[in-house]
């Protein structure tokens, strides 16, 4: 199947989030350390607490995201060259906030339309310099993003996105999206790797927008359901239920190991 079928029919949505489960709990991703996060960046990027409690916690995101997503590892395992905290947190608000959440640009959003596509190409660029690297730092700024605005920027990761989803089992859906798409390539860049990283927002955003009309209630649901009440989930539903960039991670990962099993 095609990875818009799990978007557009609501049974095969259920059967992608039951194998997310499945395969979050065989490597170890606990759903439970990804609603803290969010928590603490709903704080951070949406309430007028002090600017000091907003740097606390957005410490607590910064270094969780460096010890536990290896955001700043490079291929040798060893730490690379990055920002240091209070310029990421300063960055993020003072410099993104054409993207921030009260934006209301989401993948929801015609992305392509220059209204929307400029601001998301500058936030892209300015955090360019966020790791050292020869080609654009696309895991490090999608993490960060993400949790700056879920409702916009998918998390990456090589391991599993790009090679068992982008370049894996979706191979045919990813590169045929990217040839029909009429927004620039990297041959135009001077930062390779970012119009990857952009093609892989647009496609974010095309599955959520051409989705079935009940994804993100069965998405909050299913979330609600993983979690438990031991969490208090339901006081983070209504946000749950606009995180789009989750819901297509998610959906994106559980349709892959649907597929994979098929094949076993």
């Amino acid at each position: 199947m095609a990875l818009s079928d799990y978007f557009q029919n609501n049974d095969l949505t259920q059967k992608a989030l039951e194998g997310y489960s499945s395969f979050v709990s065989r490597i170890g991703w606990p759903v439970q350390a990804k609603l803290h996060l969010y928590r603490l960046a709903k704080q951070v990027f949406e309430s007028a607490d002090a600017n000091e409690k907003k740097k606390e916690n957005f410490k607590t995101i910064y270094d969780d995201l460096k010890a536990n997503y290896n955001v700043f590892l490079d291929t040798s395992r060893e730490r690379a060259k990055h920002w240091h905290w209070e310029r990421v947190f300063q960055t993020f608000t003072t410099e993104c906030l054409p993207c921030a959440r009260p934006s209301r640009i989401t993948l929801m959003s015609d992305l392509e339309n220059p209204s929307n596509l400029v601001p998301l190409m500058d936030h892209l660029k300015r955090l360019v310099g966020i790791k050292e690297k020869n080609a654009y730092p696309i895991m490090v700024v999608s993490k960060f993003s993400h949790f700056f605005n879920p409702s916009l920027f998918p998390i990456y990761d090589t391991k599993v996105i790009e090679n068992m989803v982008m370049e894996g089992q979706f191979i045919e859906d990813w590169t045929s999206f990217r040839l029909a798409s009429s927004v620039g390539t990297d041959e135009t860049s001077s930062f390779p790797g970012l119009w990857y990283a952009l093609h892989y927002i647009l496609w974010a955003s095309h599955m959520i927008r051409n989705s079935g009309r009940n994804l993100m209630g069965t998405f909050a649901d299913w979330f609600t359901k993983q979690v438990g009440n031991d969490h208090g989930v339901e006081d983070m539903r209504l946000d749950l239920s606009g995180y789009y960039a989750t819901a297509f991670e998610f959906i994106a990962i559980g349709a892959m190991e649907v597929e994979r099993q098929k094949g076993l």
